[in-house]
């Protein structure tokens, strides 16, 4: 079938290989041009619910749920009495079932990443650190102590890490570097520059076709080479190279496994 105007065939996306929009993304990383990206209730417009969104939705459903259970005739009480029923009751149980908050995938716990491996990529960052510092000051909004979500997915986004890795992925890693920022009030969380260094060695192992490069070194590596080329179309498009950077490793050539029916005769042939 013929893709419609605007689709883009992707190896990997939400659903698996196929043609996807050019304009799929989550709300938060085309927040600069406004609140038109949150998905629209019977409306439309269609899309993603940015992260208050989210927090707005939460509130609805607790309200609708559990009202009835709290007798407070203060409004902001009221919700609160019934966001912390949800917290309890649906929220805690569900983020034991996901996962565990002990095994989020840092830098320092990708298997590949060895005290050797480590060093090496330390190595590799410290030889391209100029360009990784205007990349944080380029993307960092000056009344935030760190880069919070819409920084770092604008950052994924232009670099067309995006394409390679899913949109959901890139908040897991997100949530999963970031901390309180002190100057915000409220639950927000945000990057500082070392965990952003984190950020993009587990973007580089996220990657489609990560598994060609033999070590993290080299996905990171691999990570830089395509920031390089993308450069131009972001916002630090007038320095580049971005990067002076080694030649890219040679990557390993996995071993083709028979597809379809004759992998299907490769087994009935093992049991005879």
């Amino acid at each position: 079938m013929m893709a419609r105007k605007g689709f883009v065939y992707r190896e990997r996306g939400e659903f698996g290989a196929g043609y996807y929009s050019t304009q799929a993304g989550s709300s938060a990383m085309s927040r600069h041009a406004g609140n038109h990206g949150s998905a629209v209730v019977g409306g439309s417009h269609s899309g993603h619910l940015d992260y208050e969104s989210f927090q707005a939705a939460m509130e609805a459903i607790a309200l609708r749920l559990f009202a009835e259970q709290v007798e407070e005739n203060d409004i902001a009480r009221h919700t609160a009495h019934c966001m912390t029923i949800l917290k309890e009751t649906v929220l805690e149980p569900l983020v034991k079932v996901l996962a565990d908050q002990d095994t989020l995938l840092k830098t320092t716990e990708v298997p590949a990443a060895k005290d050797e491996v480590t060093q090496e990529t330390a190595i590799l960052f410290k030889s391209v650190w100029d360009g990784l510092d205007k990349i944080w000051k380029a993307y960092k909004q000056n009344h935030n102590s760190g880069w919070v979500l819409e920084d770092f997915a604008a950052m994924c986004n232009e670099f067309q890490m995006t394409q390679r890795v899913k949109p959901l992925v890139v908040h897991r890693i997100f949530y999963a570097h970031a901390s309180p920022d002190p100057k915000r009030l409220g639950n927000v969380s945000a990057l500082s520059f070392t965990k952003m260094l984190d950020s993009l060695v587990l973007i580089a192992e996220k990657v489609e076709q990560a598994n060609v490069f033999q070590s993290t070194t080299g996905r990171v590596l691999a990570l830089l080479h395509q920031m390089n080329e993308v450069c131009f179309r972001t916002r630090l498009a007038h320095l580049r190279p971005l990067f002076i950077l080694p030649c890219i490793p040679e990557t390993v050539v996995q071993e083709r496994q028979p597809q379809g029916w004759r992998n299907m005769m490769s087994h009935a042939m093992d049991d005879d």
